[in-house]
């Protein structure tokens, strides 16, 4: 997908504002859903359907007091989510999955059990994004990612189709309410 601006984890120090972190395997929605809100910018729908962009490395970009970091999805890029993660302070992890992408199935249950090895998800909250049409009940994908009651990891869901056209300002708010 994109980047808009580059910068690296602090070192010894955490930032103070509350941060979004965009995770999930490439083609997830994570850099449409940064520029869909940027600025105001267009919804979701108004995205180019062929728009691809990859990521080619970390970026951030603040909203209202809120840094909002993309991290990319490719698979050298996985090996830097935890450290980007862990270095905010409290952080709201959303791990993409595209659910209209079939052939993408392996692609995210890889990413984020990558993810979940790494580190421990009862440290972050994490939001499970559904983007585009699932193909798959959720209690499937919640079975392929490891999100089962016996492993005790709290975690929100969200279908992004119903940001569609309530853009920034609807996942800045939800944000701010939940968490600050």
């Amino acid at each position: 997908m994109g980047t808009c601006s580059s910068r690296t984890p602090p070192k010894n120090q955490q930032s103070a504002k509350p941060s979004l972190v965009f995770l999930g395997p490439s083609r997830s929605g994570k850099t449409s859903l940064l520029y869909a809100i940027k600025d105001n910018g267009p919804s979701i729908s108004a995205v180019p359907k062929n728009y691809i962009f990859p990521t080619i490395m970390p970026s951030m970009e603040e909203f209202d007091g809120i840094n909002v970091w993309d991290l990319g999805g490719q698979t050298k890029l996985r090996q830097l989510w935890w450290q980007y993660t862990k270095s905010q302070p409290s952080p709201l992890v959303l791990f993409f999955i595209n659910g209209s992408d079939n052939s993408s199935t392996n692609d995210y249950v890889d990413a984020f059990k990558h993810f979940a090895a790494v580190g421990d998800l009862r440290k972050v909250a994490l939001l499970v994004v559904y983007n585009g049409i699932n193909t798959k009940p959720k209690d499937v994908v919640r079975r392929e990612l490891g999100l089962v009651p016996e492993q005790n990891i709290p975690y929100y869901e969200l279908e992004l189709s119903s940001f569609k056209e309530k853009g920034k300002s609807t996942v800045l708010q939800a944000y701010k309410a939940t968490f600050i």
